[in-house]
């Protein structure tokens, strides 16, 4: 149950983080807070992420870690590495 919660919120984070790079910097994770998993899997696949990381998260993308065994926190530092290694190469 837990480690399904942990998938669910990792998509909704990757999803959420996917969107704008601004919110890299200025969103801070609540251990407590209840995040919307049907919306969160809704804009994994709507942004194709599962296209390179599987339907449930579980593919590793050239040298990445495998999503559904990260943290919400891991997810974001990925993220903001990705995004600048992304824009320093066009």
């Amino acid at each position: 149950m837990i480690i399904r919660w942990l998938f669910i919120s990792s998509i909704f984070v990757v999803a959420l983080f996917g969107i704008n790079l601004k919110s890299f910097f200025t969103y801070t994770f609540d251990a407590n807070k209840q995040y919307d998993m049907e919306k969160a899997k809704a804009l994994y696949f709507q942004n194709k992420c599962n296209t390179c990381h599987g339907d449930n998260a579980e593919k590793s993308v050239i040298g990445s870690r495998i999503l559904k065994d990260m943290s919400p926190e891991d997810i974001k530092g990925a993220l903001i590495g990705y995004t600048l290694d992304s824009s320093s190469s066009t």
